[in-house]
């Protein structure tokens, strides 16, 4: 027999999981800096290299402020709040940073030819967003700068942004086709042109979504499990079963 406005299932059952906003919440912030130097190698090459870098504090992150504790399994707020497991938790702790070379050459005309060769080596890290790739989501659709491994430590996070691209080659050239004769109107401004781009692949992260993983963060988080040929990171203190995050390619 169904009951109107009752639950054919029942009332849920402890315990429940909770989101929170941290008091301390501040601001995000970005800091750019750059410097360029350019040499006229001929009357139209113009060369050019640089450095351009940024670091950004204070990005929002989720926590899961009741994680159990390493060691002994138990939750912080166990005693005060038995009700819930997971308590979720808004806070801007997460940092990010990039340092890049640019070089690039450059030719303004000769000939009725005109192009640049551009080649930037760049380096993008954050603790904000290990588990997800180039797309921004992870397998789950979960967007990113979400969920970390160590509520207790999220430095131990800290490792190639999901879009890292370390290397990235472009080039184009515009040739003005010389006809002369033939109508004016139909002759003039035709030019053929010729565009390369190239760069490497994005990184990502051997991930495991066992049963360690729901049980020490937030949830839908996961756990990267050992990698034997890389430096193996800890998850939490005393566990080396994970590697760096976004370390393969």
């Amino acid at each position: 027999m169904v009951v109107l406005n009752q639950s054919i299932f029942g009332p849920p059952a402890p315990p429940f999981s909770i989101w929170s906003v941290s008091q301390d919440l501040r601001s995000p912030y970005v800091q750019n800096y750059s410097l360029n130097v350019q040499q006229q190698l001929t009357r139209g090459v113009l060369f050019q290299v640089g450095y351009v870098g940024n670091q950004a504090r204070k990005l929002p992150i989720t926590l899961n402020i009741n994680q159990p504790l390493p060691g002994t399994g138990v939750r912080p707020f166990a005693a005060q709040f038995p009700q819930f497991s997971g308590i979720t938790q808004l806070a801007t702790v997460a940092n990010s940073q990039y340092n890049s070379l640019q070089l690039s050459l450059r030719s303004t005309s000769w000939h009725g030819l005109m192009g640049q060769f551009a080649y930037t080596l760049g380096h993008a890290r954050d603790d904000a967003g290990s588990n997800y790739n180039e797309t921004g989501f992870d397998s789950a659709g979960t967007v990113r700068n979400q969920f970390v491994t160590n509520n207790y430590d999220i430095k131990s996070d800290y490792g190639n942004s999901g879009f890292d691209t370390r290397h990235n080659i472009s080039a184009y050239l515009i040739y003005d086709l010389p006809f002369r004769t033939g109508p004016k109107r139909l002759v003039q401004g035709w030019s053929v042109n010729a565009l390369i781009s190239h760069d490497t692949g994005f990184p990502f992260s051997v991930i495991d979504s066992g049963t360690a993983a729901s049980s020490m963060a937030c949830a839908g988080s996961t756990r990267r499990p050992l990698n034997l040929l890389l430096p193996a990171r800890s998850a939490l203190p005393g566990d080396t079963s994970s590697t760096g995050p976004t370390s393969l390619r």
